[in-house]
């Protein structure tokens, strides 16, 4: 299998249906051509001294500083996340600027959220043990944002993923981490009715979800408990466990009909003490392996296109070991990732050709 890799490159964001990728270095943008992968740069966002540390790789990891995920608003706009706060960036200005009008938002996990036509929407990934109730926004190509629901207060930590749901007038939201209410939520813009779907704690916690005409694929995202690739029937009267993976999956993206997702290396349940949990290398209950994967799954089973073991940092200091991939349609007949914190691969965009 042909993989080939750059270095100190993350891919954001497919353009042109995969023909270029905008991808990121810190808070400079590039546009990758994803045949030659020739690079060609774009602009940057002054940030000051943070933008001068984003440099830097060690500090910029541990700071975790950079553009982390954007997601496309119309032609010409495209909304990107350093997970601190917003910004824009215009392609026919190529320019950025601090998107002020989310500026007293939480930024959601990743950018992956649910679209409706000229609308997106995206929830709070608000930080375990906080006090703030997370909520939903939207935000449409006038850049006019609202609030869209407020979860119950305790329900839950945070929220994951949103994927609108059309046919329905609904949102089907994912949530974590460790509050009664973890798992799926429904929210009905009909009624204005927010209420918990499938509610099972780490059984039912997911960072991500696919429909299908007979239900939806997922994967579970536990620390604590083996984790599965499932699949759930439209009503959620059926659960099943296709198969298992060797830990957490935080990323995915999908391609033609299959889905690409990374197992996460990660730790266990926080001990509360702020250095211990910061140098700690211990791996979580449901955390089998050192290794990081790429999968690629269909209906009933998954192959396994990479493998990488995590690098000797600690998890919190150094970051969760993981694969992250670009959002939007990928027609090339590669897969894209980006290495995290992985032995000889970190903070490197990674290209592997599709089996034949």
């Amino acid at each position: 299998m042909e993989v080939k890799t750059i270095k100190n490159l993350r891919p954001l964001l497919f353009l042109n249906d995969g023909s270029h990728i905008l991808c990121s270095r810190g808070y400079k943008l590039y546009l990758l051509d994803s045949s030659s992968l020739k690079k060609r740069y774009l602009t940057k966002f002054n940030v000051g001294f943070k933008g001068f540390l984003s440099n830097f790789a060690t500090i910029s990891r541990v700071l975790r500083l950079g553009f982390s995920s954007a997601v496309t608003i119309d032609n010409d706009l495209i909304l990107l996340t350093d997970k601190k706060e917003f910004f824009i960036y215009s392609l026919n200005r190529n320019s950025i600027r601090v998107c002020k009008e989310l500026s007293e938002f939480i930024p959601p996990l990743t950018l992956n959220i649910g679209y409706e036509s000229d609308t997106l929407y995206y929830g709070e990934y608000t930080r375990v043990g906080s006090d703030k109730v997370p909520s939903i926004y939207s935000i449409n190509r006038d850049l006019e944002v609202k609030r869209v629901v407020t979860f119950p207060k305790d329900a839950i930590d945070h929220i994951h993923y949103i994927d609108y749901q059309k046919s329905k007038n609904r949102l089907l939201i994912l949530t974590g981490d460790f509050k009664r209410d973890v798992g799926v939520w429904i929210y009905e813009f009909d009624t204005k009715r927010l209420y918990p779907k499938y509610c099972n704690g780490q059984e039912s916690r997911y960072c991500w979800i696919y429909s299908t005409k007979d239900g939806y694929f997922c994967a579970t995202d536990s620390l604590l408990k083996r984790n599965y690739f499932k699949f759930i029937s439209s009503n959620f009267s059926k659960i099943k466990n296709l198969f298992e993976i060797n830990g957490s999956s935080i990323y995915s993206c999908k391609k033609d009909d299959d889905i690409i997702f990374s197992s996460t290396v990660e730790p266990g349940m926080p001990s509360g003490k702020f250095f211990k949990d910061l140098l700690n290398i211990k791996r979580g209950e449901g955390i089998l392996s050192d290794y990081s994967e790429i999968v690629t799954a269909n209906s009933s089973k998954g192959s396994i296109e990479k493998k990488t073991k995590k690098d000797f940092w600690p998890f919190k200091l150094g970051q969760f070991g993981v694969f992250t991939f670009p959002n939007d349609k990928n027609s090339t007949n590669f897969i894209f990732a980006y290495a995290i914190a992985l032995k000889g691969y970190n903070n490197r965009l990674i290209r592997i050709k599709d089996r034949d």
